[in-house]
This record gives C-alpha cells, sequence and structure tokens, in this order.
C-alpha cells in the first residue's frame, strides 16, 4: 500500500513537471519499530504521440 502511494506521488509531480523531491538519509522516525529502505522505479518517455487511427465505415 505504501509503495503504491508513493508512485501516485511521483506520477502527480512529473505530471505537474516538478522534479522528483530528493530522498533525505538524515530523517528518521524515532518512534518508528524499524525502518525499510523503498525503491522506486519509475519508467518514463519524453516524446509521446498519439495517432488516431481511422474507423472503417
Amino acid at each position: 500500500m505504501l509503495g503504491s502511494a508513493l508512485v501516485d506521488m511521483a506520477e502527480t509531480y512529473l505530471l505537474r513537471g516538478k522534479p522528483l523531491p530528493q530522498p533525505d538519509p538524515m530523517k528518521t522516525d524515532h518512534e518508528s519499530d524499524i525502518e525499510e529502505t523503498i525503491y522506486l522505479l519509475l519508467t518514463g518517455a519524453n516524446d509521446v504521440e498519439i495517432v488516431p487511427h481511422a474507423i472503417e465505415t
């Protein structure tokens, strides 16, 4: 669930033309039981062209 939320956040940043926030390894939550690294892998393209298909009648 957390991974999905991070993907949504990353997509929103990119759709708005904003850079992704840089990770800060110094941030921590002292109340957490464990801390686990989450790797976010994105695929993107910078030249997308939408070509409509002909409709046969």
